[in-house]
């Protein structure tokens, strides 16, 4: 039953990627399949604040980024690799992590109040932070909280999970820069925070699992 569970989120994740990428019109059915949520941090946002919505590789990612696309706000994610939907009349949805030119939108995007998207859990050689986690000695990207300490900009965890075949979204503000914190204590705490929200969700319900993406990479 476990593995049937398993398998079951992996399909339901590839579909609703499918959806998202190949056929931009089935949008409004992966909106049908979210749970609406109040009284979350995205409504104490003020409109135009600085904000990242840090996810994981994990649950039903594609349901993730169209509430983010339909939360009346505007929202690009940054990220790596892979294909958008064209929308037209709209930039891509991603801003590819590709040079300093990529950065230069990215922190053009969040000073006029764009919210941004990162899935922030896959391993990272560049500045990583070296720690324990579930019995693994993993690295993490500091690329975040080193992006948000310099522009104090807010960070949202931001996940849907499938919850008896629904999307239910998960919303929780982490942690803020303190007045004179050393960048690097900063990044611990964040990244502790921030790991402390994965683990819960690799604890939980294996329909949101998603082996193989994001922090599996990591612990293999």
């Amino acid at each position: 039953a476990w593995l049937e569970a398993l398998y079951w989120g992996q399909n339901a994740d590839e579909l609703l990627r499918d959806w998202w990428l190949g056929a931009f019109d089935r949008a409004a059915d992966i909106a049908a399949l979210i749970d609406p949520v109040s009284n979350t941090p995205l409504d104490e946002l003020p409109h135009g604040a600085r904000c990242c919505f840090i996810t994981t590789h994990m649950g039903p990612l594609a349901a993730s980024i169209v509430y983010l696309q339909r939360c009346g706000r505007p929202y690009r994610g940054f990220g790596y690799a892979g294909p958008d939907p064209v929308v037209e009349g709209e930039p891509p949805m991603r801003i590819a992590a590709r040079g300093n030119s990529a950065l230069r939108e990215l922190m053009a995007e969040i000073r006029k109040g764009t919210i941004i998207g990162f899935s922030a859990e896959s391993p990272e050689k560049h500045q990583p932070l070296v720690l324990d986690f579930l019995g693994r000695r993993i690295t993490i990207a500091t690329f975040v909280p080193r992006l948000i300490w310099p522009l104090r900009t807010r960070s949202i965890w931001c996940h849907a999970l499938w919850r008896d075949g629904r999307a239910t979204m998960q919303m929780k503000w982490l942690p803020d820069p303190a007045e004179g914190e050393p960048i690097d204590d900063w990044c611990r705490r964040w990244v502790t925070a921030y790991l402390a929200r994965v683990e819960q969700v690799m604890r939980g319900n294996p329909e949101n699992l998603n082996l193989g993406h994001g922090i599996w990479r990591n612990v293999d």
